[in-house]
Protein backbone atom coordinates (compact mmCIF):
# COMPACT_ATOMS: atom_id res chain seq x y z
CA UNK A 1 0.00 0.00 0.00
CA UNK A 2 2.84 2.07 0.58
CA UNK A 3 4.71 1.92 -2.23
CA UNK A 4 0.88 2.37 -4.58
CA UNK A 5 1.02 5.92 -2.18
CA UNK A 6 4.36 6.68 -3.02
CA UNK A 7 4.17 5.56 -6.57
CA UNK A 8 0.88 7.83 -7.26
CA UNK A 9 2.42 11.05 -5.23
CA UNK A 10 5.33 10.77 -8.23
CA UNK A 11 2.74 10.39 -10.84
CA UNK A 12 1.06 13.34 -9.91
CA UNK A 13 4.51 15.74 -9.53
CA UNK A 14 5.37 14.42 -13.19
CA UNK A 15 1.80 15.23 -14.35
CA UNK A 16 2.26 19.11 -13.29
CA UNK A 17 3.74 21.54 -15.72
CA UNK A 18 6.90 23.11 -14.75
CA UNK A 19 5.27 26.26 -13.86
CA UNK A 20 3.22 25.12 -11.11
CA UNK A 21 6.53 25.30 -9.52
CA UNK A 22 7.43 28.39 -10.90
CA UNK A 23 9.86 29.16 -13.54
CA UNK A 24 12.13 31.71 -15.34
CA UNK A 25 11.31 32.61 -18.68
CA UNK A 26 14.31 34.67 -20.39
CA UNK A 27 12.43 36.89 -23.74
CA UNK A 28 13.79 39.15 -26.49
CA UNK A 29 12.45 40.78 -29.11
CA UNK A 30 12.41 44.26 -30.60
CA UNK A 31 11.30 47.53 -30.48
CA UNK A 32 8.16 47.74 -32.84
CA UNK A 33 9.68 49.20 -36.41
CA UNK A 34 13.42 49.44 -34.94
CA UNK A 35 15.19 45.97 -35.55
CA UNK A 36 18.08 47.33 -34.38
CA UNK A 37 16.66 48.27 -31.07
CA UNK A 38 16.78 44.90 -29.05
CA UNK A 39 14.36 44.25 -25.45
CA UNK A 40 15.26 41.71 -23.19
CA UNK A 41 13.28 40.76 -19.75
CA UNK A 42 12.79 37.97 -17.28
CA UNK A 43 9.38 36.86 -16.17
CA UNK A 44 8.91 34.95 -13.01
CA UNK A 45 6.05 32.40 -13.48
CA UNK A 46 4.29 30.69 -10.59
CA UNK A 47 1.40 28.58 -11.04
CA UNK A 48 1.22 29.60 -14.55
CA UNK A 49 0.91 33.29 -13.78
CA UNK A 50 3.25 35.99 -14.18
CA UNK A 51 4.12 37.54 -10.93
CA UNK A 52 7.59 39.10 -11.77
CA UNK A 53 9.27 41.24 -14.50
CA UNK A 54 12.87 42.05 -13.74
CA UNK A 55 16.09 42.70 -15.69
CA UNK A 56 14.77 44.89 -18.45
CA UNK A 57 17.26 45.63 -20.42
CA UNK A 58 16.80 47.05 -24.45
CA UNK A 59 20.21 48.42 -26.37
CA UNK A 60 20.20 50.70 -29.23
CA UNK A 61 17.67 52.76 -28.50
CA UNK A 62 16.65 55.61 -30.66
CA UNK A 63 17.01 58.69 -28.00
CA UNK A 64 16.35 62.85 -29.69
CA UNK A 65 18.97 64.93 -28.75
CA UNK A 66 20.08 68.67 -29.33
CA UNK A 67 22.40 67.55 -31.48
CA UNK A 68 20.69 64.54 -33.24
CA UNK A 69 19.75 61.43 -32.81
CA UNK A 70 21.76 59.17 -30.41
CA UNK A 71 21.08 55.01 -29.53
CA UNK A 72 21.18 54.70 -25.84
CA UNK A 73 21.26 51.62 -23.79
CA UNK A 74 18.44 51.39 -20.85
CA UNK A 75 18.57 49.60 -18.07
CA UNK A 76 15.88 48.43 -15.09
CA UNK A 77 17.50 45.63 -12.94
CA UNK A 78 14.50 45.82 -9.87
CA UNK A 79 11.69 43.41 -10.69
CA UNK A 80 8.77 45.14 -10.94
CA UNK A 81 5.29 43.16 -10.00
CA UNK A 82 2.75 41.87 -12.26
CA UNK A 83 -1.00 43.10 -10.99
CA UNK A 84 -3.96 40.92 -11.68
CA UNK A 85 -4.60 41.59 -15.09
CA UNK A 86 -1.09 40.73 -15.97
CA UNK A 87 -0.09 44.19 -16.51
CA UNK A 88 2.44 45.88 -14.84
CA UNK A 89 3.98 49.90 -14.85
CA UNK A 90 7.00 51.27 -13.11
CA UNK A 91 8.67 54.93 -13.16
CA UNK A 92 12.46 54.30 -12.23
CA UNK A 93 14.80 57.83 -11.27
CA UNK A 94 18.20 57.11 -12.06
CA UNK A 95 19.34 59.86 -9.33
CA UNK A 96 20.10 62.92 -11.59
CA UNK A 97 16.46 64.02 -12.71
CA UNK A 98 15.85 61.07 -15.14
CA UNK A 99 13.09 58.97 -15.54
CA UNK A 100 12.66 56.15 -16.94
CA UNK A 101 9.55 54.58 -17.57
CA UNK A 102 7.88 50.95 -18.66
CA UNK A 103 4.51 49.63 -18.98
CA UNK A 104 3.16 46.31 -20.68
CA UNK A 105 1.27 43.29 -20.38
CA UNK A 106 2.24 39.85 -20.14
CA UNK A 107 0.77 37.39 -22.39
CA UNK A 108 0.50 33.32 -22.79
CA UNK A 109 1.88 32.10 -19.43
CA UNK A 110 4.91 34.06 -18.82
CA UNK A 111 5.94 33.27 -22.33
CA UNK A 112 5.08 37.17 -24.26
CA UNK A 113 5.71 40.55 -23.49
CA UNK A 114 4.26 43.73 -24.96
CA UNK A 115 4.43 47.13 -23.57
CA UNK A 116 5.80 50.75 -24.28
CA UNK A 117 9.03 52.64 -22.79
CA UNK A 118 9.62 56.36 -23.09
CA UNK A 119 11.90 58.44 -20.92
CA UNK A 120 11.49 62.42 -19.41
CA UNK A 121 14.56 64.77 -20.87
CA UNK A 122 17.91 63.90 -19.23
CA UNK A 123 21.64 64.80 -20.05
CA UNK A 124 23.80 62.71 -22.11
CA UNK A 125 27.24 64.53 -22.16
CA UNK A 126 26.77 68.35 -22.52
CA UNK A 127 23.51 67.69 -24.20
CA UNK A 128 19.69 67.41 -23.31
CA UNK A 129 18.07 63.86 -24.56
CA UNK A 130 14.64 62.40 -25.14
CA UNK A 131 13.25 58.73 -25.48
CA UNK A 132 9.92 59.08 -27.40
CA UNK A 133 7.28 56.46 -26.27
CA UNK A 134 8.37 53.40 -28.37
CA UNK A 135 6.48 50.21 -27.93
CA UNK A 136 8.10 46.90 -27.39
CA UNK A 137 7.41 43.30 -27.94
CA UNK A 138 9.10 40.38 -26.89
CA UNK A 139 8.70 36.15 -26.37
CA UNK A 140 10.42 32.95 -25.09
Amino acid sequence: MKKMATMAVTAAVLALPATAFGETVRQSGFIKGDKAATVKLRVKVNGGDAKKVGGFKAKNVRARCEKGPIRITLSALTPVKVDSDNGFKVRLNDGEGGVLRISGKVKDNGRKTVGNLKTNEFQSGSQTCKVAKQKFSTSA
